[in-house]
């Protein structure tokens, strides 16, 4: 394997030496480990651990051993960036649950089977501890299937059969494989240790009482209920087995999580639908003056129309109704442009009037849908996503629980802050599905510039609610509803767990057990817990709301709309393909619309698009991270990112100088050190001897090794030099 990728690496550059953008030497540590046709095993190593830690890493290791480290830097980088948290342990952590689990159901499998001995052996059929097994199977009893692993000869042991019949006739083996064949692969889709239990069983029962060959059709019958228990266990343990026999790695990839392998072996399915509310920027709430800001100090931002006082009305915000018609534009709806706000009827001590003002039967906008793309890490594709309904309401306070849990505190800052729920289509299948869509959620109205949709606020929140069928089947299963998930990470673990748990409930025959209940997400337990039984619409009581009119749209009014709506992130990814980039560098430009702005404005002043995006996610979005800035709190502007790729273009500077200029605060530093040491000679230029300039670059050069890029340090020493700070 190595020589092969060595082989390749001298034809063309190795991924690691590529994705560095350096030249591929003929000694290059990493030539071997990452060929060029596996540029994404370098990107997850090299985001997760540093290409300089893993090149130090395999310099004090022996050559036979890097192999197998950049295999296991490989797999844990790909765990740690689909779980940033627990890594490659929580899926060890996983897998060992789910073993001691199928000890316990194989020791419940093999108690069943006991029985149904027991009670065959009291009716005069079969007596497993007589059982006679064909002679040429029997000098080793897992010959047959040790090609495919499928049987246990530590199982071998115990079941070997007695061969006191002394039966060897030829005409036994053609019956001994018929056995073999109905409960392993066969129509019972039973194999392993349970397929050769059950052959032994039946080829014992024809062996004993012929006139069992006619009545084979009621042997499988009674027998059913051990069928199914054995199937059970079976289905899982070989998944289990699949898993320890191919490289997690290969798992992770293949699969798009681990729930929808699981759902596809369990013959379930999962139909997930999310409610999104997005907290709006406006200045003021939605129905009176008292402004918003997250983090004031409690019950300081509010009036006796939000608190519920008796006799005060409500006015609607109408940026509120803008806001609402541009989100069900994006979302490619259909607007009524006639609708209402109707009273939600329900008690709870943060809604401080006993009912909330939102929309019922005629929401603002029905009917549209999203489009994303899958990360590339799993898999990629594309998906659509139906939209049922956006529509306006208003928020709820926020109860703060005591330490001890023994009391809690109501803030109603937050009651009366403008919301708009988008409810989608229950068209998703698996935890990742509902992540990216709620990801894009929150990309689309940050591009809109109506929330900032930040999940740790609350300006962005979901509610998910899941169920479970038998595949194949058309009606939905009971709905839970999944609450309490301040991060997209946080919701495709909270989904896989929750659908795992439905399966396990359908599977053992528990399914009344599933109602129809809100559930809390705890991160810590990594589990999901009953919060409190979820109502029904009959419960909420709804009716129109009397003190607010009709909200009526008018065609010009939302046409202004229509024409001011930004460029939006799935148009903004399909331009970005016309660019020539690929699908890596398309979600990550368009994931922050200030970064696809930087990119934009980079290209429109000549910067080569392919060249900008590399200079973006690589050097840029590394310093961005180390110094916890945004791209448009750097001082590095997209006119100076498309000279400097200019310039490296056309060879008057190379490009490990230009890697070194990235950061203009480090030349600024050097700048203002080097003016604090020569204070007669900045006196002396400001008096008139401009031509001193030369001199204060020449020692910035000399602080700098020779790195700091000319045309960046010119213009930041020109401004100090002129009495910039």
């Amino acid at each position: 394997m190595v020589s092969a990728a060595a082989a390749a690496a001298a034809a063309s550059p190795c991924a690691a030496c590529k994705f560095l953008r350096r030249k591929c030497q003929p000694e290059c540590v990493f030539a071997p480990y990452f060929p060029p046709d596996q540029p994404q095993k370098f990107v997850h190593v090299h985001r997760v651990f540093g290409a300089s830690n893993v090149t130090k890493l395999l310099n004090e290791l022996h050559p036979y051993q890097r192999e197998d480290a950049v295999n296991s830097l490989a797999y844990e980088a790909d765990m740690r960036l689909r779980d940033p948290v627990y890594g490659c342990v929580g899926v060890i952590s996983l897998l060992q649950r789910q073993l001691r689990q199928l000890r316990v159901d194989l020791s419940a499998a093999m108690s069943e089977l006991s029985k149904y001995q027991s009670a065959a052996t009291g009716h005069g059929l079969i007596d497993v501890n007589h059982l006679t097994m064909p002679r040429h199977y029997e000098e080793d009893p897992a010959a047959k299937l040790a090609a495919d692993g499928s049987y246990d000869t530590g199982l071998a042991s115990v079941m070997k059969p007695s061969t006191a019949s002394g039966d060897d006739s030829p005409a036994i083996k053609p019956l001994w494989d018929a056995c073999l064949k109905l409960f392993i692969g066969g129509g019972l889709n039973i194999s392993g240790d349970q397929g050769v239990m059950m052959a032994l069983i039946y080829h014992g029962g024809i062996r004993t009482n012929h006139i069992f060959l006619n009545q084979s059709a009621l042997f499988i019958r009674t027998s059913s209920a051990l069928f199914r228990t054995l199937q059970a266990s079976k289905t899982r343990i070989n998944a289990q087995a699949e898993s320890t026999t191919s490289t997690l790695k290969e798992a992770s990839v293949q699969a798009t999580t681990k729930t929808s392998v699981e759902q596809k072996i369990l013959g379930y399915e999962a139909i997930i639908g999310i409610e999104t509310h997005v907290q709006l920027s406006t200045l003021t709430k939605a129905f009176c003056n008292c402004p918003y800001h997250y983090g004031s100090q409690p019950n300081t931002t509010v009036c006796p129309v939000c608190v519920g006082h008796p006799g005060t009305l409500p006015v609607l915000n109408s940026k509120v109704i803008e806001f609402a018609v541009k989100l069900g534009l994006a979302l490619n709806c259909r607007l009524s442009m006639t609708s209402k706000f109707d009273r939600k009827q329900y008690f709870y001590p943060d809604l401080p009037k006993g009912y909330q003002i939102s929309q019922f039967d005629i929401p603002i906008a029905i009917k549209g849908f999203i489009d994303l793309d899958l990360p590339v890490e799993f898999g990629g594709g594309h998906r659509r996503f139906g939209i049922t309904r956006v529509h306006m309401e208003e928020d709820a306070g926020k109860l703060i629980h005591s330490e001890t849990g023994s009391y809690s505190q109501v803030d109603l800052n937050r009651a009366g802050v403008p919301l708009l729920e988008i409810v989608s289509e229950p068209d998703m299948r698996s935890g990742l599905e509902a992540a990216e869509y709620a990801a894009e959620i929150q990309r689309l109205v940050r591009y809109l510039g109506i929330s900032n949709g930040n999940m740790q606020e609350g300006s962005l929140r979901c509610d998910v609610n899941i169920s479970v069928r038998p595949v194949g089947q058309s009606n939905f299963g009971t709905k839970v509803e999944i609450k309490n998930m301040n991060s997209f990470s946080a919701m495709n673990r909270a989904i896989d767990y929750e659908i795992s748990r439905q399966v396990l409930l359908h599977s053992q025959g528990q399914s009344d057990q599933i109602v129809q209940e809100t559930r809390l997400w705890e991160d810590g337990a990594q589990k999901t817990f009953t919060m409190r039984k979820k109502e029904g619409l009959a419960d909420y009581r709804y009716f129109p709301e009397p003190d607010l009119p009709e909200v009526v749209l008018t065609k010009d009014f939302v046409d202004k709309i229509q024409q001011v709506l930004p460029e939006l992130p799935e148009a903004k990814r399909r331009r970005y393909e016309i660019l020539g980039l690929n699908m890596q560098d398309v979600l990550f430009l368009a994931n922050d619309n200030h970064v696809a702005e930087f990119f934009d404005a980079s290209v429109e002043n000549g910067a080569d698009a392919k060249l900008a995006a590399n200079w973006i996610m690589g050097d840029i979005a590394a310093f961005l991270k180390n110094e916890r800035l945004s791209i448009n709190e750097i001082k590095l502007t997209p006119v100076e990112l498309s000279e400097l790729i200019a310039s490296i273009k056309n060879g008057t500077i190379s490009g490990k100088i230009g890697k070194e200029i990235v950061d203009p605060a480090a030349i600024e530093a050097l700048v203002d050190k080097v003016l604090a040491a020569n204070p007669k000679q900045l006196q002396q230029y400001r008096g008139g001897k401009t031509k001193l300039q030369g001199f204060f670059a020449g020692q910035v050069m000399k602080e700098s090794k020779g790195k700091a890029n000319p045309l960046v340090l010119n213009k930041i020493l020109a401004d100090k030099l002129n009495g910039g700070n």
